[in-house]
């Protein structure tokens, strides 16, 4: 009986220590988003520092924006510097609507991206004011050297009324594989 009692102590031990490891990797290698606010921190936590470089972050339900996000309402400040990997996985963000009146102020969903994007669908309205490429965009407005964006869609209108504006990217330095832009750029 003690041996019968040692051995299940030691299972126990066992793989109570691996079990915790997996479950522990796993959580903090993964991010699922699947409301507004949860969005919103993410984007606050990549804007204060964040970069996700070697993280997963995964939309697990469609998300419509548009009761705070709007003209006449707020606009979306673009999620900074990202380095990790967003999959959009096929959900949709509607609603959304990024505007600056600043001269040289950005709008676009994402600003920087020197990591991965994929399966993000986008719907929505991205009005900017800057005098100089590479300012305004529907998904990002910069893809960095090793960036990639997978299978991405933008639907809606771009405008930049001072100069030039991307449907889905205003600067690529990186990989553009599979995306689709539907709609109108004003520039």
């Amino acid at each position: 009986m003690k041996k019968l009692i040692s051995l299940f102590t030691t299972l126990c031990i066992v793989f109570g220590v691996f079990g915790a490891f997996t479950v522990f990797a796993e959580d903090t290698d993964i991010t699922e988003i699947s409301t507004l606010a949860q969005l919103e921190a993410f984007r606050d936590d990549v804007n204060s520092g964040n970069t996700y470089e070697g993280k997963t972050v995964r939309l697990t339900a469609d998300i419509d924006m548009s009761e705070k996000y709007g003209e006449g309402r707020e606009s979306w400040t673009p999620i900074d510097t990202f380095a990790g990997t967003f999959d959009g996985n096929n959900h949709i963000i509607s609603g959304f609507y990024a505007y600056t009146e600043e001269e040289y102020g950005f709008a676009s969903f994402f600003n920087m991206v020197t990591g991965t994007l994929k399966n993000l669908n986008v719907e929505g309205v991205v009005i900017g004011n800057h005098p100089y490429d590479c300012a305004v965009a529907g998904i990002a407005r910069c893809l960095g050297a090793n960036a990639q964006m997978l299978n991405c869609l933008f639907e809606g209108t771009v405008k930049n009324p001072n100069y030039v504006a991307g449907g889905l990217v205003s600067d690529n330095g990186g990989l553009i594989s599979g995306c689709r832009f539907k709609g109108e750029v004003v520039y």
